[in-house]
C-alpha cells in the first residue's frame, strides 16, 4: 500500500492517481518561518535550490505524518509518494529526482516515489518590518545544538573564517533543540560577538504529527544549509560530526539498516554530493572531523576554555524528551532537553568529555553507568558486548554494515581506525565504573 502525501502549496489543487487501497494525506500548510528567513538572503537563490528545499520539506513532513507502526508492512518500512509543485519540472523528472529518491531511501529505509508538477504561482513575501540581510560569507556550517557542532563553530570562528551557522527546530519544545542552539550561540557570542545563527522552524501540521523516528531530518537540514549557502555567497557547506558516530556502527544485528541513523554516514554524503551535482548547484561539502573520534574533536578544538565552559549548553541525547515524560524521576529532572545518559549518543558524549577533560559537568537524568534502572540498560549491555568482540576482519565487517564505503583503501583503513579509537574511548570510560 502506497501512502500519497500531497502538498497543496499556495492552495494549488492536485489530485494524484492512486491504486485501490492506497491512502492520501493532503497537507494544506505547514508550520514554517522559511519565507521570513529567505527574505534576508543577500543573493538570489537559484530556482532548483528552492525546489530542493520544497521537496526536502515535503519528505520531512511525510516522514512525520505517516506512522511507521501502522503504515509499514513490517512496522518500519513504508512506501511513500510525494506530490510536490516545483519550479523546474524537467530537472526533477530525470537525474535530480533519481538522486533525491536514492538519498531519501538510504536515510529512511522506505520506498519513495516523487511526482512533481508545475508550480503555477509564487507569492512574494512582504514583511511588516524591514529585515536586515544576512552577511555574505565564505562558509555555512550546520549547528544542531550538539557538542560536535559547537566545537566546529568555535574552530570556524577562531580561524577567522566568515561564516553563518544553520539550525533547524521542529514543533516539540521538550526536545530542547531550539533552546540548546540559542544557549550555545549566546555562549559563542561572549568571545565572538558577530556569530550569527540562521534559525529555521519547519514542522508538520500540528494535528498530523504521528511518527517520531524522522530519519529524513538530515535531508531537510542539508537543504536548509544549501539555500543559506547559495543565498549568502558561501561556496562551502561544513558538516561538523565525528567519524565514530558518522559510521554509526550497529551494536547488534538488530540495529542494522535504517534502524540505525545514517545522517552523516559517508554514503549519505556521497549521495548528497550526487544530488547537488544533478541540480548543477556548486557547493563544496566538507566533513573536517570524519576521521576523528568525538574525544579527538574536543581535544583538538582551537579554544579549549570556550569549549569547556560551554559544554553544558549543548545537547547530544538521542531522545531528550524521555526524561521529561518519566513519572518515576524527581520533578526537577523532568525538564525539556535533558540528557538521559544511557542512550548511545549520551554514552559516546560522556566517554569523549572524560577523554578530553577528565570529568564531565553535564547532568544526566538516569545517573551513572551501573546504576541505570533495569529498563534502561539495553544499550549499555549491547555496547559492552560489542566492546569485547573485535579484530581486523570483525571491525571491517561492522563498519560496512550500516552502508557502503565506496572510498579508497587508505580511507577505509582510516574509518576502521577511527572506529577502533572510538571503541577504546568507550571501553576506558566504562572501566572507570567497573563495567
Amino acid at each position: 500500500m502506497t501512502h500519497h502525501v500531497v502538498f497543496a502549496v499556495e492552495g494549488h489543487p492536485y489530485d494524484p492517481s492512486k491504486s485501490a487501497g492506497d491512502t492520501i494525506v493532503t497537507i494544506p500548510a505547514i508550520g514554517s518561518n522559511v519565507r521570513n528567513v529567505l527574505a534576508r538572503m543577500p543573493r538570489t537563490i537559484p530556482p532548483r535550490a528552492l525546489d530542493l528545499l520544497d521537496v526536502s520539506i515535503a519528505a520531512y513532513v511525510a516522514d512525520r505524518v505517516v506512522e511507521r507502526r501502522r503504515a509499514g508492512w513490517d512496522g518500519w518500512q513504508r512506501e511513500l509518494a510525494l506530490h510536490v509543485p516545483v519550479r523546474e519540472e524537467t530537472a526533477w523528472r530525470s537525474a535530480a529526482g533519481d538522486a533525491l529518491r536514492a538519498l531519501a531511501e538510504y536515510l529512511t529505509g522506505d520506498t519513495w516515489h516523487l511526482d512533481v508538477h508545475a508550480r503555477t504561482a509564487e507569492r512574494a513575501y512582504n514583511p511588516r518590518k524591514p529585515l536586515s540581510p544576512f552577511p555574505e560569507v565564505e562558509e555555512v556550517a550546520l549547528f544542531s545544538g550538539g557538542l560536535d557542532s559547537f566545537a566546529g563553530a568555535i574552530d570556524l570562528l577562531t580561524r577567522g573564517t566568515s561564516g553563518l551557522f544553520v539550525g533547524h527546530r521542529g514543533r516539540n519544545p521538550a526536545s530542547g533543540v531550539g533552546s540548546s542552539q540559542r544557549a550555545a550561540l549566546n555562549h559563542l557570542k561572549t568571545v565572538h560577538p558577530t556569530a550569527e545563527l540562521v534559525s529555521f522552524f519547519v514542522a508538520e501540521p500540528q494535528k498530523l504529527g504521528a511518527e517520531d523516528s524522522t530519519r529524513s531530518r538530515a535531508l531537510l537540514f542539508y537543504a536548509l544549509a544549501t539555500v543559506t549557502a547559495l543565498g549568502t555567497g558561501a561556496r562551502r557547506l561544513t558538516i561538523p560530526e565525528n567519524g565514530y558516530l558518522s559510521l554509526n556502527v550497529p551494536l547488534s544485528l538488530g540495529h542494522v539498516g535504517s534502524l540505525s541513523t545514517r545522517s552523516t554516514h559517508p554514503h549519505t554524503i556521497a549521495l548528497l554530493r550526487a544530488l547537488l551535482a544533478a541540480l548543477d548547484l556548486e557547493l563544496e561539502v566538507t566533513l573536517p572531523y570524519h576521521h576523528q573520534t568525538k574525544g579527538e574533536v574536543l581535544q583538538g578544538c582551537l579554544n579549549q576554555p570556550l569549549l569547556h565552559s560551554g559544554l553544558t549548553h549543548t545537547i547530544s541525547c538521542g531522545h531528550p524528551s524521555v526524561a521529561g515524560r518519566d513519572p518515576l524521576l524527581p520533578p526537577a529532572y523532568r525538564k525539556p532537553g535533558q540528557h538521559c545518559g544511557y542512550c548511545l549518543a549520551c554514552l559516546v558524549r560522556r566517554a569523549s568529555i572524560e577523554h578530553a577533560f577528565g570529568s564531565d559537568p553535564t547532568f544526566y537524568a538516569y545517573g551513572q553507568p551501573g546504576t541505570f534502572p533495569e529498563s534502561r540498560t539495553a544499550t549499555l549491555q549491547a555496547l559492552r558486548r560489542s566492546l569485547h568482540t573485535q579484530g581486523a576482519k570483525t571491525d571491517v565487517q561492522r563498519i560496512v554494515a550500516t552502508g557502503p564505503l565506496e572510498v579508497p583503501p587508505a580511507d577505509l583503513l582510516a574509518f576502521r581506525d577511527v572506529y577502533r579509537r572510538g571503541q577504546d574511548e568507550l571501553r576506558t570510560f566504562l572501566a572507570r565504573y567497573g563495567l
